[in-house]
C-alpha cells in the first residue's frame, strides 16, 4: 500500500512540474521577443536588461540563447562596451560547440550582417570561421577565380584545361655541416724548407696559467629558455566553457581557478568568471569572483540567485536568504529554483 502511494505521489509531482517548466520557458521566450523589440526601438540599455534575463532562462534552448546573445552583442556595441560585446560573442561560440545553430538562426538579414561586422572586428580569423561552422584549423581559404576556381570545385563538371606547371626558382641553399675546406691545388713548385738552425737549449721560464679556449668557457654557460607565448584570458575562458559543454567539470574548475589567481578582469569579466565557477560547482571560488567584480549592477539581478546557491552550498545560510530575496522578483520560479528556494528558506545556521 505504501509503495503504491509513493508511486502515485511521484506521478502527481511530475504532472505538476511539466506545466510549470513550460510556463517558465514561455516567460523567457516572451522576454526575449520583448528585448528584441526594445532594441529595435533604440532603447539599448533597457534591451540589455531584458535580453540578459531571457538568456539566463534559455540556456537549454540553443537557438533562442544564441539569438539573445546576438542582440546583447549589438546593444553592447552601440553602448561602446567592448568587453560585454566580446563576452556575448564568445558565448555564441561556446554554444556552437554543443549544437551548431548560428547559421540557421531566425534573425533579419540586416541584423546578421551588422552582427558579423562586429564579430569580425573582435574575433580572430580562426574563431570567425568557427562561427560559420568551420573547423578553425586552417583559417579562411584564399579566394580563387577563373580556371582555378573550376579546377578546385568538385561540383564543376566542365572540361578543364590541363594546368601548366610553373617554373620554380632556385631552391634555397641548404646549410652544410661544418667541415674543413679542401686543400688548394698547387700552382707552382713548393719552396724548399730552409736549413735547420743550430739547436739551443731552452731557458727556463716561470709557469703561467694556460688560457682556456673561448669555446670551452662559453659552452659552460646555459642558454636562457625561450619565453613561452602568453595565452589570452578570453581564450582560456573559451576553453573552460568548452569543458563545461563536455561536462568535464574538473578541467573547467582548473582553468577558472588559474584565471582567478593569475589574471585581472574588469567588472563584466569577473561576473563571467563567477558564473563559470558556479556552473563548475566551485562555489567558494565563485563567491570570490563575485566579490572582485565590485558588486552586481542594474540588469544583473538574476546573478543574485547564483550567489544564493553558492552561499547555501558553503554553509552561509543567512546571506543566502538575503541574496535569494534579491533575485526572486527578477527570475521565474522554475522547478529547480523552487527546490533551492525550499532548501535555502528552510536552512538554519
Amino acid at each position: 500500500m505504501r509503495r503504491s502511494r509513493n508511486t502515485a505521489l511521484v506521478v502527481l509531482l511530475v504532472a505538476l512540474a511539466a506545466p510549470a517548466a513550460q510556463a517558465a520557458s514561455d516567460f523567457y521566450s516572451g522576454l526575449l521577443r520583448r528585448g528584441i523589440v526594445t532594441y529595435d526601438a533604440g532603447r539599448h540599455e533597457q534591451s540589455l536588461k531584458e535580453l540578459r534575463i531571457a538568456a539566463f532562462g534559455l540556456l537549454d534552448s540553443v537557438p533562442e540563447f544564441e539569438t539573445a546573445q546576438v542582440y546583447i552583442a549589438l546593444a553592447s556595441d552601440k553602448l561602446k562596451r567592448e568587453t560585454d560585446t566580446r563576452n556575448a560573442i564568445q558565448r555564441i561560440l561556446t554554444a556552437e560547440r554543443v549544437e551548431k545553430r548560428y547559421s540557421s538562426l531566425d534573425i533579419p538579414a540586416g541584423t546578421r550582417l551588422e552582427f558579423e561586422a562586429v564579430a569580425k572586428k573582435l574575433l580572430t580569423s580562426v574563431d570567425f570561421e568557427r562561427l560559420h561552422g568551420g573547423s578553425g584549423a586552417t583559417g579562411t581559404p584564399p579566394e580563387v577565380s577563373g580556371n582555378q576556381r573550376s579546377i578546385n570545385d568538385p561540383h564543376d563538371h566542365r572540361e578543364q584545361p590541363t594546368p601548366v606547371p610553373q617554373p620554380q626558382g632556385p631552391s634555397p641553399a641548404t646549410p652544410l655541416p661544418d667541415t674543413p675546406p679542401p686543400p688548394a691545388r698547387a700552382t707552382r713548385p713548393p719552396t724548399p724548407a730552409p736549413a735547420p738552425a743550430p739547436r739551443t737549449l731552452p731557458q727556463p721560464t716561470p709557469q703561467s696559467p694556460v688560457p682556456q679556449p673561448p669555446s670551452q668557457t662559453s659552452a659552460a654557460k646555459p642558454k636562457p629558455a625561450p619565453a613561452l607565448p602568453a595565452i589570452s584570458p578570453d581564450r582560456r575562458i573559451a576553453e573552460a566553457e568548452s569543458a563545461l559543454g563536455r561536462n568535464d567539470l574538473p578541467t573547467a574548475r582548473t582553468i577558472y581557478r588559474e584565471l582567478l589567481e593569475n589574471a585581472s578582469f574588469d567588472h563584466a569579466g569577473y561576473v563571467r568568471l563567477a558564473e563559470g565557477l558556479y556552473r563548475a560547482r566551485a562555489f567558494n571560488d565563485s563567491l570570490r569572483a563575485f566579490e572582485r567584480s565590485g558588486g552586481l549592477r542594474s540588469g544583473e539581478e538574476p546573478y543574485h540567485f547564483y550567489m544564493a546557491v553558492a552561499l547555501y552550498e558553503t554553509g552561509r545560510y543567512d546571506e543566502a536568504k538575503r541574496e535569494l530575496a534579491a533575485a526572486l522578483p527578477f527570475i521565474e520560479v522554475t522547478p529547480d529554483v523552487a527546490r533551492y528556494r525550499a532548501k535555502i528558506e528552510g536552512a538554519i545556521d
